[in-house]
């Protein structure tokens, strides 16, 4: 069987039904390639699950797909993922060639970004609009920033996230994004939250306008930002708890 297993933001969110599943597997992936993972956390998480782990890239986990769900049909595989697992289309491909083998997987949830950052900010999560990220190639590439006007017309939040290619962004580099595309296609934005680290102990959110969030001091990413739409009067207080000097 091949089962497809979260384990939140940090190793502390792993479940129970997580630590389970990876040691029925007789092969433990370590998904490196659709979330950054720093190796600290790889020897935290390889602690609390009682097994080793094979660092999984791209070559494994697309292109060589089809020979991870063969491994499947003989013995319990595992690929692991900090955040949710299907949160990637990565993985959603995955099972879709367990389907068609008729390969046997389960699907492990765990804490992802996605959730994590409307109920930490507590914003209502019904209100957000299109999810969006910043490539690398940013200055060539506005549809990202066409899709936040979007959700600021219907006056919804848009969860940004940052390309991890090359190198994780900053969310001063993200910001340096939204702003270029700003002054050529129209703001219709004021504040936004820098979140960096989720969940982890040293995480760090602050909101306010753009030029104090580029002369932020900031942990090591992840990192996304937030643009938020048309505020209730209990988010507005409840952003008001990150504005900067607060905290």
């Amino acid at each position: 069987m091949l089962y497809l297993v979260g384990v939140g933001l940090v190793p502390e969110h792993i479940t129970k039904e997580a630590v389970e599943a990876i040691k029925r597997c007789e092969r433990v992936l370590l998904d490196v390639y659709t979330v950054p993972v720093q190796e600290d956390q790889i020897g935290e998480l390889e602690k609390i699950a009682g097994k080793k782990m094979e660092r999984a890239e791209r070559k494994v986990l697309e292109d060589g797909a089809a020979e991870l769900v063969e491994e499947a049909r003989e013995k319990d595989v595992a690929v692991v993922t900090f955040g949710d697992p299907l949160a990637a289309t990565t993985h959603v491909a995955l099972t879709l060639t367990a389907e068609k083998k008729g390969v046997s997987w389960k699907y492990v949830p765990g804490v992802s970004v996605l959730t994590y950052v409307p109920s930490r900010l507590g914003l209502e999560h019904y209100k957000f609009g299109w999810t969006v990220t910043v490539p690398e190639q940013w200055a060539h590439a506005p549809s990202f920033y066409e899709r936040i006007r979007g959700n600021l017309k219907r006056r919804m939040h848009t969860l940004v996230l940052l390309d991890v290619g090359s190198g994780a962004m900053s969310i001063v580099e993200g910001l340096e994004a939204l702003l270029h595309w700003a002054e050529r296609l129209g703001r219709g934005w004021d504040k936004v939250v820098g979140v960096a680290r989720a969940g982890h102990r040293d995480e760090k959110i602050v909101y306010g306008y753009p030029e104090e969030l580029m002369e932020t001091e900031w942990p090591e990413p992840p990192h996304s930002i937030v643009v938020p739409g048309k505020l209730h009067p209990v988010e507005e207080e409840a952003l008001g708890r990150f504005v900067r000097g607060k905290r």
